[in-house]
């Protein structure tokens, strides 16, 4: 079962990038602008990492990928899209 890796704050769904062509229904992704909510990054059991952000009503996860963290918040790399993200309030533990 997968476990929370990191808590990084509340957050906001800045840009959604596609990186590869052909993802059949990619952009129903660009939806999400604008989303805010806690933002976690999770590790799987084979320990790979994926993005989650939450707000008690709505969950948003990407597909695994790598995490930068920017001066402004965050970024999330997957196959297929960059997510990047503006941390409007960090969390004490990240």
């Amino acid at each position: 079962m997968d476990r929370i890796f990191r808590t990084l704050g509340l957050a906001q769904i800045l840009g959604i990038t596609r990186r590869g062509e052909g993802v059949i229904g990619w952009e129903r992704r660009t939806d999400y602008l604008g989303f805010e909510g806690q933002l976690v990054i999770r590790l799987t059991d084979d320990g790979r990492y994926y993005a989650c952000i939450e707000n008690g009503r709505r969950c948003i996860s990407t597909s695994c990928g790598e995490l930068t963290l920017t001066d402004e918040g965050a970024v999330f790399e997957t196959r297929n899209s960059t997510y990047k993200f503006r941390l409007v309030r960090q969390s004490q533990s990240a």
